[in-house]
């Protein structure tokens, strides 16, 4: 699902969430708009990435995933710090670090 640059990629991206939904995988669909928000904030949609962003942090937080969350409240962050909203991206990283101390160490 990452981009590719190729032809389609948008379509391709909105099948493959399609897909995780229809066979009830809500982490997979998390992590689809996840990925299709990091791919619209590389084009420089910074609003349009926020709105996915959000999408994936809601089904995150509804199935209780953790490390999706980490990772969403990361891409949320940054997208805010870029459009200047300092606040919110404070806030982001501040939730996330509360989730990071919360789920402790990781082994890898």
């Amino acid at each position: 699902m990452q981009n590719l640059g190729v032809a389609g990629f948008a379509e391709s991206r909105t099948e493959a969430r399609q897909i995780c939904a229809e066979f009830g995988d809500l982490a997979c669909v998390a992590a689809a708009y996840r990925i299709e928000a990091n791919a619209t904030l590389g084009y420089g949609n910074i609003a349009g990435a926020r709105v996915l962003y959000e999408s994936a942090l809601g089904i995150a937080n509804r199935i209780g995933n953790a490390v999706e969350k980490l990772n969403v409240l990361e891409g949320m962050a940054d997208a805010a710090k870029l459009q200047g909203d300092l606040s919110a991206a404070e806030s982001s990283y501040k939730t996330a670090l509360a989730v990071s101390s919360e789920m402790g160490p990781q082994k890898s």
